[in-house]
């Protein structure tokens, strides 16, 4: 019995014993997972001081939840209106200055309440302008010629395609059509060209004069694949010299081909009108964000030695260049002294809805800021419903667009316009091309053809009281300027 007592106790001993040893051998700890740091997210809020005066586009936009994540880099590009500039940015409540940059870049570390300042320009007077109008227009023979024309949207022309696009133009009272050479065209490539071969040969069929353009401006500064790329548009064909070259080439190419349909050399051709030289040679997005820093020296003195270089190639036509936004530059009107017409994109959506202004008789000196009509050149206006801010409303109703077509151009024609283009012309998107349409406003509603009566009819009651050359003679002259 006491034996198995002691046992007993030996036992409960032991498991004690047991209990005490477990109790101070200590198990593997569980892992702590480290806590993974949260970004910091802050807000950027902006506003201008002027609402009428512009906005701001900020690259990249926040995030879904509208803010930042600390240490990311935004840029703020203040776009500016027609008869506006841009001062400068401030900061908070205190309107702390925070520079005059346009583009400005800066990293987000706070919570940021930015200000855009505008100012109202004011008319710039000039020294350069006669005091009085002089007035100039065009002839064919001794004829005067004054027209309606169009842009012509379409890049690929098929002997069927041209002829239907040049035929109902004239129908529809056009006698002159303007379009830029498709992309390919940049490198003078055969197939591209043939095209517009064929498109010159059914214009001259039909009694269409053509303002051929060489280069977009807004095209090259926004293709990267494009071989005259620069995102300042003409900036790159202006300062560098291989670029320049390759340019110089084009032109050559072009001006003295000989036309594989009928035969005729370019450059002895009457069907065209006039080379541009390019189209938005500084484009408006590029003007309002501050993006190139090309003067008007230089583009003058680029524009004298492309006009003397395509001049010593084609005597025959004339030579011009289309401007957009150039009221932004107080000394525009000396880039032009060597083009033979001013040449220039109208915004008339802007003027009447973006400005709220009225299409006054003056209100194409207005728009340039300029008084156009005392420079001594012919002056053609391409009036277009292009804009930034076009609404769809507005893009679907032709009926008030042929409207306001037929008051701009019987304006223009009472105050002294030698001709004018309208946007656009060509063949109608359709089916898949409607999902591809770069600018779906612009691409669908505003290319306009024969079955646009609402266009139409407005235009062909203005052409009516144009006055009317015997094509029969002047198909075989060119287009002058009276003396």
């Amino acid at each position: 019995m006491v034996q198995h007592s002691r046992m007993l106790f030996l036992f409960l001993h032991l498991l004690v014993l047991a209990a005490i040893v477990a109790g101070c051998v200590k198990s593997p700890a569980t892992p702590v997972p480290t806590p993974i740091p949260v970004a910091s997210v802050y807000f950027l809020y902006t506003k201008v001081s002027l609402n009428e005066a512009g906005t701001i586009k900020v690259e990249p936009p926040p995030n879904q939840n509208g803010g930042y994540k600390s240490g990311t880099t935004i840029t703020l590009y203040a776009v500016v209106n027609r008869g506006f500039s841009f001062k400068q940015w401030v900061q908070g409540p205190a309107a702390e200055n925070f520079g005059t940059q346009n583009p400005l870049t800066i990293t987000i570390t706070s919570n940021l309440a930015i200000t855009a300042v505008f100012g109202k320009e004011e008319p710039i007077p000039t020294s350069v302008s006669p005091a009085k109008d002089d007035i100039r227009h065009f002839i064919v023979g001794d004829e005067p010629f004054q027209f309606i024309g169009a842009f012509v949207v379409d890049g690929e022309f098929t002997q069927t395609s041209a002829d239907n696009l040049t035929a109902t133009a004239k129908t529809a009272g056009l006698n002159v059509l303007s379009l830029t050479l498709p992309y390919a065209q940049n490198w003078g490539d055969e197939a591209s060209l043939s095209q517009l071969d064929i498109f010159l040969d059914r214009a001259s069929a039909h009694g269409i004069r053509v303002i051929v353009t060489f280069l977009h401006g807004l095209g090259i500064a926004l293709d990267k694949t494009n071989r005259f790329h620069n995102t300042g548009g003409v900036e790159g064909l202006i300062r560098d010299e291989n670029l320049k070259a390759a340019y110089k080439e084009l032109i050559k190419r072009v001006v003295t081909r000989v036309n594989t349909v009928n035969g005729k050399k370019y450059s002895d051709d009457p069907t065209i009108m006039a080379w541009d030289l390019i189209s938005e040679p500084i484009p408006s997005p590029v003007i309002n964000t501050g993006q190139t820093d090309i003067t008007m020296e230089e583009l003058d003195a680029w524009v004298q030695e492309m006009v003397s270089y395509t001049k010593s190639l084609d005597p025959n036509h004339l030579v011009t260049m289309m401007l957009v936004g150039f009221a932004r530059f107080k000394d525009w009107p000396v880039s032009i002294k060597e083009l033979d017409f001013l040449f220039m994109d109208v915004g008339v959506y802007d003027i009447l809805y973006v400005q709220d202004q009225s299409l006054e008789e003056d209100y194409l000196e207005k728009y340039m800021n300029y008084p156009i009509f005392s420079i001594g050149k012919p002056v053609v206006p391409q009036l277009a419903f292009t804009s930034a801010w076009l609404d769809e409303k507005f893009a679907t109703d032709h009926e008030l667009q042929g409207q306001i077509y037929e008051e701009a151009l019987r304006k223009g024609f009472q105050r002294g316009i030698a001709g004018a283009l309208i946007f656009s012309w060509g063949t109608k998107l359709s089916g898949k091309k409607l999902e591809g349409a770069r600018e779906p406003l612009v691409d669908i509603y505003l290319r306009y053809d024969a079955t646009d009566e609402e266009i139409v009819t407005p235009i062909m009651e203005v052409a009516a009281g144009l006055p009317v050359i015997d094509q029969s003679k002047s198909s075989s002259q060119f287009v002058r300027i009276a003396p």
